[in-house]
């Protein structure tokens, strides 16, 4: 995979794991305000894209060794 491709996906995982960082944080306040909200789900998103975003670094850094 070519370095440009990598960054792309290093940005996008980036992006997807603030906005699921945001959306968990958002879910975690309304529970907390006794509002309707799904923070099993937001915690999964959450988890997801985290995951995302440590391959996405971990490719980056394994094609520096190339």
């Amino acid at each position: 995979m070519s370095r440009a491709r990598l960054l792309e996906d290093l940005q996008k995982a980036n992006d997807a794991y603030a906005m699921a960082k945001r959306s968990f944080a958002d879910a975690k306040f309304l529970a907390r305000n006794g509002m309707a909200s799904n923070v099993t789900f937001a915690a999964h998103v959450e988890h997801v894209a985290f995951h995302r975003w440590v391959r996405a670094h971990a490719a980056i850094d394994a094609h520096k060794g190339h």
